[in-house]
């Protein structure tokens, strides 16, 4: 698979998220520096973020101008078991 420049130059940093989170495990309803950690990164993506969905959950928002289009991507973690899930959809309004 070919990967831009841009995001292969991440791979290092990316790497860390994942050992920091690995190092940190946390469970169920109780990640509060997990989702600190990943409301952070998305904020420094220049993402609208919105925090404490069911307690502990993050979203994040990229606008594309003024469509109405929007495309959401969901991932669980669970302890130390890493992401458990993710799953994305497409919604057009």
């Amino acid at each position: 698979m070919n990967i831009v420049p841009e995001i292969a130059a991440l791979d290092a940093e990316m790497r860390g998220w994942r050992h920091h989170l690995h190092a940190h495990p946390e469970t169920a309803f109780e990640e509060t520096a997990t989702s600190a950690f990943v409301a952070d990164k998305l904020r420094s993506f220049g993402l609208e973020v919105h925090t404490g969905i069911a307690k502990t959950g993050v979203v994040g928002v990229l606008r594309n101008g003024d469509s109405q289009g929007a495309i959401g991507l969901r991932c669980t973690r669970a302890g130390t078991t890493g992401i458990r899930q993710c799953c994305w959809r497409r919604r057009r309004r």
